[in-house]
């Protein structure tokens, strides 16, 4: 049984009622979704969805004092009231479509009881099979949800010249002489921390006699500009309300749309977190000497209490396992991917505490994660069909002088 055909049947199973309570539910916490992109993209703040999408249902005190919530005032528009609340939402919470929690909220001078609701994953599929709305696309690996895009696309528009940062309302991007209102910064932000690098940067134009004290400004960068141009196509499938510039001229390598990043994996090959991990050891593995040399002195400036010269060489060769974490993956089967290769392991583990204090016998072990042989010979011999199966990922090409230059 796929999803869909499990979210529809989770809605057949509910009675009429129940539905009503599901779909008054779904339609709040759609409206608090709205609410809250709406305040980011505004300069708002912008809490964490676990807090928004916990929607206040009923307030233990009388209507006449606190009136109805957004939930209650759509059930008694449809012809249900209190009565009875309890069952359905109950109803609801046995089938894993809501989850409810009893809280306190002030009033006054006063706590009063109160019951929240938070739709989950399947009671919003339950509800949009329901109803017959159709869930939100998901981008494909590599590419933004539909404000960023929109964002970027704003940048794009912008050209070389920017935005200025202040001008963040129609009136301040009249006088600025710009066509749209400058992105906010939780906007700017999404392009700024992108994992494959800045689509946005931050720079202030030299003085000029009309204007000796330029604003700060914001604009499109070089790496911004090719994920536009490249995947301008399969964004307008997939976010088509989005308002999105042509090129001025034909960008080479331009997908043609969606279908161009549904390519299926080979098999025997990588999933994507193994390959990025792949390629980030292969990566340090190909530094020469110099490079390796030039790495463990700027540690040696940088931090006060430096690894010994011996282990940072080995350190910047390889992976630590929180180094992986934080940098790389966050898949903890990744590592288990390469280290168990059915054709042989493509990466080993390496115990080198002993590089720190040589007599050091016992201890908790440090793993330091490196690239084998045969993972430098996967590496070469697959380079080109991973760059086609994962072309939103950076991978450095294979570049072994020897085999022991490793």
């Amino acid at each position: 049984m796929t999803s869909q055909d499990r979210a529809a049947a989770a809605w057949a199973a509910l009675n009429e009622r129940q539905r009503l309570y599901l779909t008054a539910i779904y339609n709040a916490d759609q409206a608090a979704e709205r609410n809250a992109k709406g305040n980011a993209r505004n300069w708002g703040p912008r809490p964490p969805a676990s807090q928004w999408r916990w929607l206040m249902f009923s307030i233990k005190a009388s209507a006449k004092l606190v009136g109805y919530t957004t939930i209650q005032s759509t059930l008694r528009a449809g012809g249900e009231h209190d009565q009875g609340a309890g069952s359905s939402l109950s109803a609801l919470e046995r089938r894993k479509l809501i989850e409810v929690t009893y809280d306190k909220v002030m009033l006054g001078p006063f706590m009063v009881d109160c019951v929240k609701v938070k739709l989950t994953a399947p009671g919003r599929a339950a509800a949009r099979a329901g109803l017959g709305v159709r869930a939100p696309s998901t981008p494909p690996p590599g590419m933004m949800t539909e404000w960023p895009w929109e964002t970027l696309a704003v940048l794009y528009r912008a050209g070389s010249g920017g935005m200025l940062m202040s001008a963040t309302s129609w009136r301040d991007a009249e006088k600025a002489g710009q066509a749209d209102r400058t992105p906010s910064w939780n906007g700017l932000l999404l392009l700024r921390d992108r994992p494959d690098g800045e689509y946005m940067e931050e720079f202030r134009p030299p003085p000029t006699p009309e204007n000796q004290f330029p604003g700060g400004r914001v604009r499109i960068t070089e790496q911004g500009r090719t994920h536009y141009l490249k995947h301008l196509a399969c964004y307008r499938e997939l976010h088509p309300s989005v308002e999105a510039d042509d090129p001025t001229e034909p960008f080479e390598g331009a997908h043609t749309g969606l279908a161009d990043h549904r390519v299926a994996k080979p098999r025997g090959l990588l999933s994507r977190p193994a390959w990025k991990v792949l390629a980030e050891l292969a990566c340090r593995d190909m530094r020469t000497p110099a490079q390796v040399q030039a790495i463990v002195e700027q540690e040696r400036r940088t931090f006060a209490n430096p690894p010994p010269a011996a282990m940072a060489e080995k350190l910047a060769r390889g992976l630590l396992a929180w180094q992986i974490a934080k940098w790389v993956t966050r898949s903890s089967a990744a590592t288990a991917a390469l280290t168990g290769f059915r054709a042989g392991p493509l990466a080993e583990h390496e115990d080198i505490r002993h590089l720190d204090n040589p007599r050091a016998a016992a201890g908790k072990p440090l793993l330091l994660l490196c690239l084998t042989a045969a993972g430098r010979a996967h590496y070469t011999e697959h380079y080109e069909t991973y760059r086609r199966l994962y072309d939103d990922m950076d991978a450095a090409a294979p570049g072994w002088e020897t085999e022991e230059s490793g």
